[in-house]
């Protein structure tokens, strides 16, 4: 879900706007978290995550809602923040999840999606759309970002294509150790869910440091 919606929601949002694209995310996100919570087998559990996963590809939106809406200098603060919101999240995401399943392993769905239908009711009132549009309906640049463009870069292939595989099997690593780590420290170790999630939130605790240093 994530993927595919990584490749359409920035289309989407350049033709009808950050906001609406946002506002439907964060509703389909909502709502996949509760059908999540009611899944029946194996099989509805995997499509309703695939479907709450949709949300998750919005991250392309977001980074053109700050360029939309901030000054060149600033951008480097902001897109710290948002590494380092993503980092924070996996690293207290465990240990919130863990403390909750202790409830009921569908209970932690239930409140994250209690949790994000707040956000979006927030969103609704409060969140403005950035795109601003001529007459023609071309974007128009904000203050501040009439600059030249730099020249092209004849290496940009395949540097983004390096840098692709690179964040492919980190990504891959990161899933698998979080997916086995689990079953280790149930299998093995006799841990609860409690424990393993926050044993898993510790393992985050250096990339949150090496975004702030960074």
């Amino acid at each position: 879900g994530t993927f595919i919606a990584s490749l359409i929601s920035g289309p989407l949002s350049d033709r009808f706007g950050r906001r609406p694209v946002f506002l439907a995310g964060m509703t389909i996100y909502t709502v996949a978290q509760f059908l999540v919570a009611n899944a029946w087998d194996l099989t509805t559990f995997a499509v309703f995550r695939a479907i709450g996963g949709t949300a998750a590809g919005s991250r392309p939106v977001i980074i053109a809602y700050l360029i939309d809406s901030s000054r060149p200098v600033d951008m480097k603060l902001y897109g710290s923040f948002l590494g380092l919101s993503v980092v924070v999240g996996r690293s207290i995401g465990p240990i919130i999840g863990g403390a909750l399943a202790s409830v009921s392993l569908s209970f932690p769905f239930y409140f994250i999606g209690i949790v994000a239908a707040v956000l979006l009711m927030l969103m609704f009132l409060f969140l403005r759309e950035s795109l601003v549009k001529d007459k023609n309906g071309n974007p128009i640049k904000p203050a501040g970002m009439n600059m030249v463009d730099p020249p092209r870069n004849k290496y940009l292939v395949p540097t983004v294509m390096c840098l692709s595989l690179a964040s492919f099997c980190g990504q891959t690593i990161g899933i698998t150790w979080q997916t086995v780590f689990g079953l280790i420290g149930v299998d093995y170790y006799g841990l609860t869910t409690s424990q393993n999630g926050s044993a898993l939130g510790v393992q985050a605790v250096a990339p949150v440091v090496m975004n702030l240093i960074y």
